[in-house]
């Protein structure tokens, strides 16, 4: 009778504790090729984030699987990764739990096209990004 006990009161912490996770809020931000060609990204990758993230560990294999099926150019020493993305197809630049964006993996993104699009900063990021539907960013190339 109390192994029942205790296997109730574990089942119940177990219960607690995937209410409580599945709480978590989550978000995504993504670039979104709606032109009839296809477009290049050029990713810069902020380094002192990465290494602060990273905590001395490699972060190459991390930035080398992102997006890894549009990856057409990388140069690791400067953090600069480029990608192809075709019509309809979308560039995830940021996602995880949380209520949104913040965009601290990049210095600056730019969008090649015949009239490129370039995001300076952070604040240019967060203004380019229009919230698509609840947690969720989108920026629409067109």
């Amino acid at each position: 009778m109390h192994n029942t006990y205790i296997m109730k009161q574990i089942g119940l912490l177990f219960i607690s504790y995937l209410i409580l996770v599945a709480c978590d809020p989550v978000f995504s931000a993504k670039i979104r090729n709606n032109c009839k060609n296809d477009i290049l990204i050029e990713a810069y990758y902020d380094k002192d984030i990465l290494e602060t993230s990273w905590r001395s560990k490699s972060f190459i294999p991390y930035l080398d699987s992102r997006n890894s099926r549009f990856l057409v150019n990388r140069d690791t020493v400067n953090l600069i990764y480029t990608y192809k993305i075709a019509p309809g197809e979308c560039f995830y630049v940021e996602g995880g739990v949380g209520t949104h964006p913040e965009y601290r993996l990049y210095n600056k993104i730019l969008i090649l096209k015949p009239d490129s699009i370039i995001l300076r900063d952070k604040e240019e990021m967060e203004n380019a990004f229009v919230n698509s539907y609840g947690r969720h960013w989108e920026f629409n190339i067109k």
